[in-house]
């Protein structure tokens, strides 16, 4: 998402969004500094997905209806 998305369609692209907020550079840099750090060690073959549970639904707005 960038500035002129949230401007123009904000309320349509929050409102898919679960956590109800557009994420933050700082939430999603923590996931990357995570991967990159020795915490994540044992870590393989898998997605870290940050997205405020935009994808945990098919219609994540239809959960707050």
């Amino acid at each position: 998402m960038n500035t002129r998305r949230l401007a123009e369609q904000g309320e349509e692209t929050i409102g898919q969004i679960a956590l109800r907020r557009a994420g933050a550079a700082k939430e999603v840099a923590a996931g990357i500094v995570f991967l990159a750090s020795a915490a994540a060690s044992y870590v393989t073959g898998t997605e870290l997905e940050i997205s405020g549970g935009k994808f945990a639904v098919q219609m994540p707005g239809d959960c707050w209806e």
